[in-house]
């Protein structure tokens, strides 16, 4: 009889505490698994970011020396000298940090916007007039450096260039002269960005 009882108790199954702890486990490693997943698609997406970022520092590098094959008189006043210049131009004694203006009909290698695969964008695009579409936005400060020699004029041009983006991937505008609360902070949690600094020369023989 004993023997027979048992084999019954044997067949019934699991009882539901024993379920209960099986799905709590199973929770347990399910949302570990995903919280990890989450992570590692974060720092991929920031990786990349960041790399994309850097190209286009190093972009807006090539394209202020560029800038500077037109100012090619280092004996003329800096604002005459410069006056062909797209961006250098707007260089002073004591720099601001802004976005840079847009040439206009802005052409390929002349926006301060750029999408997610750091491609250039329209003016309407990166100031968001039709939508917010830029991915990432420039930032130049540039500082005109006086020589010593009283009477020498301007010869070198530093140019501080940020490119920030939305830390939560999101798109954002890229306005002519703005000057966002990323200036202030460049730590602003809503925000990450890159900083390069350059030292642009005139063509000068």
């Amino acid at each position: 009889m004993r023997t027979s009882r048992t084999q019954r108790s044997s067949q019934l199954g699991y009882t539901s505490v024993e379920v209960l702890i099986a799905i709590t486990i199973f929770s347990i490693g399910a949302a570990g698994v995903i919280a990890m997943q989450r992570a590692t698609v974060q720092g991929n997406y920031d990786a990349r970011a960041m790399d994309v970022a850097n190209n286009i520092a190093r972009e807006w590098q090539e394209r202020l020396q560029r800038d500077a094959d037109t100012w090619q008189d280092p004996q003329t006043a800096f604002a005459s000298a410069t006056i062909n210049t797209l961006w250098l131009n707007a260089a002073t004694t004591t720099p601001t940090v802004k976005v840079p203006t847009y040439p206009t009909g802005a052409a390929a290698g002349r926006s301060p916007a750029f999408d997610l695969l750091g491609r250039d964008l329209s003016k309407a695009e990166g100031e968001g007039t039709t939508a917010e579409v830029a991915t990432f936005c420039t930032q130049l400060s540039l500082t005109a450096l006086t020589n010593p020699k009283a009477g020498e004029p301007t010869r070198l041009v530093r140019a501080e260039i940020r490119v920030y983006w939305a830390r939560n991937g999101g798109t954002l505008k890229c306005t002519e002269s703005d000057a966002t609360d990323v200036t202030a902070s460049p730590t602003n949690e809503r925000y990450r960005s890159v900083t390069t600094m350059a030292l642009v020369r005139g063509n000068f023989k």
